[in-house]
Formats: structure tokens, sequence, C-alpha cells
């Protein structure tokens, strides 16, 4: 054979022995699987693995999946919307969606994040609350055996909280509820927790918070613990509603310590944002006003606990006589977040 030839063969052959290397990427809390997407479910999703049984993995194991052949601004878009950047997310996807791809389940996962930036938005104040909800259910009704199935169930709760749609909330969030796994139980529990806390039903919104906290889930579980905590923080709000402000002081103060900053910056936002109102609520208005400030410092990434502590800050500045503070806090909030209910 002539060498030419010979180089081209070889070429082919490395060329084919590399795309039969292209695999879906699963990334897990445990760690990366990698293989062949082989079915996917609102419960699990089967990976075929080269020279393995195939690898079933439970849904709530799932960070996320990154598909073969999807485009790299993708992956960029997926971290940026888990990370809670939701406009940078959505401008990016907003373009890969008027683009052709190869696979109907990377055109599924940015339709998903699309609709699921929409609706943290909206959420946010950044957008429409009914807008959102309907693209979201539509993506439900059109996807039902998509993996994110649950995740949006809890999301349309949230959306129908939002505008006091209560009775539909709490069918979503049964729907959560419904999911084989304790820590979806527990967010479930969490979810309904916070429907009855905006209802101002603290005595049944505890019994919640109580429950979840109660649930039977495996200790050195990370996702179980963080929500287990989630639901330390909506017993306080209960209990310094009823005015045991040192016990919900103490319950927060322990869940920060806990929970480490980095990894749970979410969990750190909104505990702050709890500590900042237990305070309020038991007169120490300086306290109060180093608690928001912390939000606004360090976590002003989680639009919905950011904008409630600008609220609270532009108030309490204002109660301290610093008026041009005060004003600035509230310039902010009108500007990020005009159509929340706090810029209200």
């Amino acid at each position: 054979m002539h060498r030419p030839l010979v180089l081209f063969a070889a070429i082919g052959v490395a060329l084919l022995a590399h795309c039969s290397l292209a695999l879906d990427r699963v990334q897990t809390k445990k760690g990366t699987l990698n293989g062949v997407i082989d079915s996917v479910s609102p419960t699990e999703v089967v990976l075929g693995r080269r020279g393995k049984a195939n690898e079933t993995i439970a849904v709530n194991e799932i960070d996320f999946i990154q598909f073969d052949g999807e485009n790299p601004k993708l992956a960029v878009a997926r971290k940026a919307a888990i990370d809670g950047r939701y406009q940078a997310a959505l401008t990016t996807l907003n373009s890969l969606a008027k683009q052709q791809t190869g696979r109907t389940e990377i055109a599924r996962d940015i339709k998903y994040f699309q609709v699921y930036c929409e609706a943290q938005l909206a959420l946010s104040g950044n957008g429409n609350i009914k807008d959102a909800g309907k693209q979201l259910r539509d993506f439900v009704d059109n996807n039902p055996k998509t993996y994110h199935l649950y995740e949006a169930y809890e999301l349309l709760g949230n959306l129908f909280v939002a505008v006091d749609a209560y009775s539909q909330a709490m069918d979503y969030y049964d729907r959560v509820a419904s999911a084989p796994w304790p820590d979806y139980k527990m967010r479930a529990l969490v979810a309904k927790g916070r429907a009855l806390l905006a209802r101002k039903k603290y005595p049944e919104a505890q019994q919640a918070f109580e429950s979840a906290i109660a649930m039977d889930a495996p200790a050195d579980d990370p996702v179980s613990t963080s929500v287990r905590r989630t639901a330390t923080l909506g017993k306080a709000t209960c209990l310094a509603d009823r005015s045991r402000y040192k016990e919900a002081i103490t319950l927060v103060e322990d869940v920060i310590v806990g929970a480490a900053s980095v990894e749970d910056a979410a969990l750190h936002a909104e505990a702050y944002t709890t500590l900042g109102n237990c305070y309020r609520k038991a007169g120490r208005k300086k306290d109060a006003l180093l608690a928001f400030l912390h939000v606004d410092l360090l976590y002003p990434g989680f639009p919905r606990q950011h904008a409630e502590a600008l609220a609270n800050l532009s108030e309490l500045w204002t109660e301290l006589g610093q008026r041009q503070r005060a004003q600035e806090a509230s310039q902010v909030l009108q500007e990020r977040y005009k159509n929340s209910p706090w810029a209200k």
C-alpha cells in the first residue's frame, strides 16, 4: 500500500476510534459517570457503559447531564443556571435555542433551562409570573418523562404561591412528595411550610417544618442535611412570630455554624435573611441591620433573599436616621427587582 493511503487509513481508524469514544457525561453527587444514555424517566437515568452492565442512576443523585454533541456553551449556561446566574444563563440559552441540534435530548435540556431561568427570574421580580408558569407547565405537559420533572413540579408550586394560588401550589408539592426519595419528600414539606408562612398560618407551617426535620433520611447525605437545615430556618421563623426570639435565633446560628459558607452559599443567604428577620421581631435593630448587610455584601447573587434584605435595609436605615443609606438600598431594590413584592 502506498504511504499516502496508509496515512489516510490510519487517520480514518483514529477518527472512528475517537467517535466511538464519544460519551454522555452524568455528573452525580458522588462523581462522574461516562457512557451512552439509554433511557430517561422522572426517577432514573439508564447509562450504557462499554464492556460493563448498564448503570441505573436515581435522578435525585444527578447534578446534571452533559450530552455528547452539545455546544460547549450549553455546559457554561447550565452551570450558570444551577449557580443562580439566571439572566446570564438565559442569554446564552436563547442563542443556543435558535441553532439546530442533532439530538432531541440536547434541545430538551436547552428548553428546560430556558423555562427554569424564566421562572426563577419571575420569582425574583424580573419577569412575569403567569407567563413563566405557562411556559414551565407547557414544558412539563410536553415532556412527561424528563428527569427534571420533580424539580419542575416544585418550581411550579412556587410560582402558584407567588400569585396566592395556594391550592394549586399544594397540588404540585404533593407531586414532589410522591417522588421515591426522602430528600424530595422533605423538600415538599419545606415548600408547603413556606406556602403556609406566606398565608401567616404559623402553627401549620411549623408542623410542616418539624415533619421535614424529623423525617428519616441518611445522616451522611449532604442533600438531606441541607434540606433539614432549610426546614430549621423555617421553624425559626415560626418561633420568632410567636415571640420565642431567643430559641429562634439560636436555631439560625446553629445552621450558620453547621453549614460551610462556600458549599452552602444559598443556605447561608437564607440563614442570614432569617436571622435579620428574627432580630427585627425581637426589636434588635442594629443586629438585624448587620444580618441583612451580610446578605447584601456577601450573597447578592441570590435574588429572593437579596431583595428581602434590601427592603429591610431601607427601612432599618431610615429608623436609625441614615436616610442616605436607606435611599441607596431602596434604589438598588427598585433597579434590580422592580417587580418583586419587596419593591412594592
